[in-house]
């Protein structure tokens, strides 16, 4: 299954920010977070949760408070940086090109759009 790469259907739409996205970030979200050591489950919990919030904003064609969105961003952004180390404080989870620009630019390309969302032509 691919969650880190474009995969446009017919409708317009990328698939990953639709139905997978949807479905692994918010309906099985608990299933995810359990594969998780107890001592990450709610960092990780947080992470899916602000994860999802950031690609539906993105995605969605409304107006957006662009600084309050970046702000969320960027908060999710380092919320991968603190909580995810193991017993020899390594990083257990790393960041994506996707991901990065997702947290990092994305609430640059929606206040280019005018502060909305990029619908239909986002490829976050």
């Amino acid at each position: 299954m691919l969650i880190d790469s474009a995969d446009f259907v017919e409708k317009g739409e990328n698939s990953n920010m639709g139905d997978t996205v949807h479905r692994l970030l918010k309906l099985h979200r608990e299933l995810l977070v359990d594969f998780n050591p107890t001592r990450h489950q709610n960092a990780f919990r947080l992470l899916l949760e602000n994860l999802y919030t950031c690609i539906k904003v993105y995605t969605s064609t409304k107006l957006v408070d662009t600084e309050a969105y970046k702000v969320h961003c960027l908060q999710t952004y380092h919320l991968i940086f603190n909580n995810f180390n193991n017993e020899e404080n390594r990083r257990w989870i790393g960041i994506s090109p996707t991901v990065h620009a997702l947290l990092s630019h994305c609430w640059e390309v929606i206040q280019r759009n005018g502060d909305r969302g990029m619908g239909e032509w986002s490829e976050a």
